[in-house]
């Protein structure tokens, strides 16, 4: 049997000790906040001076209540105009390796999907549908005439065929660039469940750059996909990709993906519509090459493109492999001038 001075002995130092691990816990309080004021300091300091470093290269233009931007060049004469409509996360910059070698042959232009890069966002949900009107508005209020010739990167090849399908008149062609298809996850549930995973992840995201994390990870020298681009268009989008707003907005688009791909279900082939597949020969998951080539019998007027040793993302972030994508963005539109089988 233990006595009662015996409990009180050993209970003792633990009430002695409790004054100091409180002391201890409300320093590193102290040393958390204070490092996470600091953290925000620099990531306001660093935003600003973002804002004054890269200012918006092209248009902004009303789409109706928010504005989006577009960046055009080459020829202005002839047609078909070509547009590119990018890869998850929505910015013109991932295109600066393809655009210019396109606009040695034909009018082209890119632009910020809403809520990426230059454009507001949208006071609306994200959707096919409106992914679709958001473009039209923007050509039309930047003066962009078509035909046209859409290109689309991963989603934005959901995005090309949403398109085409609500404005079949105004698009003579279409590039889809290692793109998705609407019953992918349904196919492979494994990768909605890569999605999903990746998007619980990016819920701290835009707490991390709040803290300026991501600013200080890019200045650190770290690098993510697009580290190949030209410094320029590097150096603009990381500040985007620094900011909780992007964030914010790509985890929407992550959690809106499944209702969007559900949606775009109902997409018909392209009937005769000149078209061209590029796909990625290297990193792609099993059962990738099999949707790329389903995307090739869209159309009876069709031809597909592998480019050795290319990834989905290295497809317009390595300037070698870019180059080949417009390459075959060219051929595509010398097959449209020419009313032409397209050649793979």
């Amino acid at each position: 049997m233990i006595s009662t001075s015996s409990q009180a002995a050993r209970t003792a130092p633990a009430r002695q000790r409790t004054p100091w691990a409180r002391r201890a816990g409300l320093a590193l309080l102290a040393i958390i906040l204070a490092l996470a004021t600091a953290g925000a300091l620099y990531q306001a300091g660093a935003s600003a001076a973002d804002r004054r470093a890269f200012p918006a290269p092209g248009q902004l233009v009303d789409v109706g209540g928010f504005k989006m931007h577009i960046l055009c060049s080459g020829s202005a004469t002839g047609a078909p105009t070509v547009i590119l409509d990018t890869l998850s996360g929505g910015s013109m910059l991932s295109w600066a390796w393809v655009q210019p070698e396109v606009a040695r042959g034909a009018r082209v232009c890119s632009f910020d999907r809403a809520g990426y890069g230059w454009s507001e966002p949208d006071p609306q949900p994200e959707s096919a549908a409106r992914a679709a009107r958001n473009l039209h508005a923007l050509l039309a209020s930047a003066g962009v005439p078509g035909p046209y010739v859409l290109v689309g990167h991963s989603k934005g090849g959901i995005y090309a065929r949403a398109y085409a399908a609500a404005y079949p008149a105004e698009v003579a062609g279409m590039a889809l660039i290692d793109a998705s298809t609407p019953t992918q996850f349904e196919r492979h549930p494994e990768w909605l469940a890569q999605e999903r995973s990746f998007g619980r992840m990016a819920a701290l995201f835009p707490l991390l750059a709040r803290l300026g994390l991501f600013h200080l990870f890019f200045a650190r020298g770290g690098e993510i996909d697009f580290a190949e681009l030209p410094r320029p268009a590097h150096d603009a989008l990381a500040a985007f990709w620094s900011s909780p707003e992007f964030w914010q907005r790509q985890r929407a688009s992550i959690a809106a993906g499944p209702r969007i791909f559900a949606e775009a279900r109902g997409l018909g082939g392209l009937g005769d519509m000149p078209l061209m597949v590029v796909s990625a020969a290297s990193g792609g998951q099993p059962g990738w090459a099999e949707l790329q080539n389903e995307l090739a019998a869209l159309s009876r007027n069709s031809a597909h493109r592998l480019v050795p040793g290319a990834t989905h993302a290295s497809l317009v972030f390595n300037p070698a492999h870019a180059r080949q994508v417009a390459a075959a963005i060219l051929d595509l539109v010398a097959a449209v001038r020419a009313h032409a089988q397209v050649r793979g």
